[in-house]
């Protein structure tokens, strides 16, 4: 097996729509995301919009994580962000990301998922609901948390 990666030199998230545009049109970026469409196997970490690094590289305002949550989000792939089913939410943050969307993910042959931490147990649980994983890489606190029947 061989593999290659590339980097999608790119904010997750820009402050407009038009500046997304602008970006995913240039060739540096928009070869990356072309790429990404045709991996056999994607590596991927999932994300709690409300305990993550996102609000820490401001990405996320309180106003945006108020918002967040008031529509049920749950967790993100991909600055993706869904609900408690896996559903992409319909959310103007959405318009600024610069990634490949979530259904894109369900084409490739193999995702990989890595999981680190209790408090992405619903991201995680919404995630494997929308079959967006085939593979969980997880650590033993949060694989318990999961198993839990409530």
């Amino acid at each position: 097996m061989s593999c290659t990666c590339s980097y999608l030199y790119a904010p997750a998230i820009v402050e407009t729509k038009e500046l997304k545009e602008r970006l995913v049109s240039m060739k540096e970026i928009s070869s990356v995301l072309d790429e990404g469409k045709k991996v056999d196997v994607a590596l991927i970490g999932l994300g709690n919009p409300y305990k993550g690094s996102m609000q820490k590289l401001g990405y996320l305002k309180d106003n945006d994580l108020k918002q967040l949550r008031k529509i049920g989000v749950v967790g993100d792939i991909g600055s993706r962000f869904f609900d408690e089913s896996g559903v992409v939410v319909s959310h103007p943050l959405n318009d600024k990301v610069i990634a490949l969307p979530l259904e894109q993910l369900k084409k490739v042959k193999e995702v990989i998922g890595v999981v680190e931490g209790t408090h992405k147990v619903e991201s995680t649980k919404a995630a494997l609901k929308a079959n967006y994983l085939d593979v969980i890489i997880i650590d033993e606190q949060t694989a318990l948390a999961l198993l839990e029947v409530k």
